[in-house]
């Protein structure tokens, strides 16, 4: 786990060598700065494993049918109202239920929310490796979510 090869090579011709110089430029314009080392890697690396434990403990995420997935997500950033950079689902459970919040503007957000003081942030990401995410909270009124996070949260 110590590079990526992100600079490494062009797509293939056959499909992409038309942007071949679009592609060159930017690389370039980014002189670096989007290059990963073997720390982010492993941090990279270390997310997943952690997203894949989640998704192994809980049946919320392993929905099989699409009757399942209608019944039981349901989407809550949404219409005239929605914040800009959520993405906001819950999925409910037979003992407990599930509220993921994606948080992709740079800046946290709060989400107002029915019942919030009712859940905590997942057990994986209290003792994960991402001290980012473990400042995501819910309080009375709401969530509240660091900027470029995803934050799960279950109910007691």
């Amino acid at each position: 786990m110590q590079d990526n090869f992100y600079h490494i090579g062009l797509p293939p011709a056959e499909k992409d060598q038309v942007n071949w110089p679009l592609i060159r430029n930017i690389i370039q314009k980014n002189q670096g700065k989007d290059q990963v080392g073997s720390k982010e890697i492993k941090f990279s690396y270390g997310i997943f494993k952690e997203f894949l434990a989640i998704r192994a403990g809980m049946p919320h995420f392993r929905l099989s049918t699409s009757d399942q997935i209608l019944e039981k997500v349901q989407f809550h950033n949404t219409g005239e109202k929605q914040q800009k950079g959520l993405i906001v689902m819950s999925i409910t459970g037979e003992n407990e239920n599930v509220l993921v919040i994606f948080n992709f503007s740079n800046k946290s957000q709060f989400f107002s929310f029915k019942n919030s003081n009712n859940y905590h942030l997942h057990p994986v990401q209290i003792t994960g490796i991402d001290k980012v995410v473990k400042q995501s909270f819910a309080s009375s009124h709401g969530f509240t979510v660091p900027g470029l996070t995803t934050a799960v949260f279950v109910t007691d």
